[in-house]
């Protein structure tokens, strides 16, 4: 034995002498073993339905990212509006999102007034993990909604570059 781990085992000699803890020690790799179990385990903390107005192509590929990404958050997609409404007033689902026809509009006009809106959501209750997962839907419309307001706030801010087309400002 090293002198370290002769060092190691006289101080932490008291500890195994207490059944609590040779109980606590037993139980890491049991809870290890339970969480990575359970986390192949289909399931979420937020079960979020997603529904689109018509065949965006926006839309549907918001839509496919979302589903696609392992998250604590439970994607299933609905055929329609009233499919993912249904679901949410059942309780299969916990909140609904559902993108409008023409996105990149609604986008685009969501920049320029407050009271727009480009997806309607539908929700049970309001609480925290419901919250957190509307986080991820605003991260996930900012990827397509950045540059339009970037370049609107380039237009708005600077009119030295109105002679600049849209191209090359971004």
């Amino acid at each position: 034995m090293s002198k370290i781990s002769k060092w190691f085992f006289m101080l932490s000699k008291r500890l195994y002498k207490k059944p609590s803890f040779v109980a606590l020690l037993l139980l890491v790799p049991l809870m290890l073993f339970a969480f990575s179990f359970a986390a192949k385990e289909e399931g979420g903390f937020v079960r979020v339905v997603l529904a689109k107005a018509d065949n965006d192509e926006i839309s549907e590929e918001i839509i496919n990212e979302l589903i696609s990404e392992d998250s604590l958050i439970q994607f299933t997609k609905a055929d329609s509006e009233e499919e993912a409404v249904e679901q949410v007033k059942s309780g299969d689902a916990d909140e609904a999102w559902v993108f409008k026809a023409n996105l990149k509009d609604n986008l685009n006009k969501f920049l320029k007034e407050d009271d727009s809106h480009a997806v309607s959501v539908y929700t049970k209750e309001q609480n925290v993990t419901v919250r957190l997962a509307r986080e991820k839907l605003t991260s996930v419309l900012y990827k397509h909604c950045a540059k339009s307001y970037y370049i609107d706030y380039v237009r708005s801010r600077f009119s030295d570059l109105d002679n600049l087309s849209d191209e090359k400002l971004s």
